[in-house]
C-alpha cells in the first residue's frame, strides 16, 4: 500500500555550524501522511482474525479469573533492568 502525503517547503536563515554567520536553507516538511498511515494502522489493528480475537477474549478471562496474578509494567521494567 503507498499512502501519499503533501511536502511543504520554505526557505529559513540558520546559523553555520562553524558560527559564522548564517546560511540560507530550504526546509521541507511532509504533512498529511503521518495522519493517513495512522488512520491505516489503527484500522489494522482493528482488524482482528478470528483466532487474534479469541486469544484476546482468552487473555481477558484469564485475567479476570485471576487479577492478583499479573504485575505492573514498572514491577517488570524493574526486574528486566536489574537481569
Amino acid at each position: 500500500m503507498i499512502i501519499q502525503g503533501r511536502f511543504l517547503t520554505h526557505a529559513v536563515r540558520l546559523p553555520r555550524a562553524d558560527g559564522r554567520g548564517y546560511e540560507l536553507v530550504l526546509r521541507t516538511e511532509e504533512k498529511g501522511s503521518d495522519v493517513n498511515l495512522a488512520s491505516h494502522l489503527l484500522h489494522d489493528a482493528l482488524s482482528l482474525t478470528d483466532a487474534q480475537r479469541k486469544e484476546l477474549e482468552r487473555r481477558l478471562e484469564a485475567y479476570r479469573s485471576a487479577p492478583d496474578a499479573t504485575i505492573s509494567w514498572e514491577s517488570l521494567r524493574q526486574e528486566l533492568l536489574q537481569s
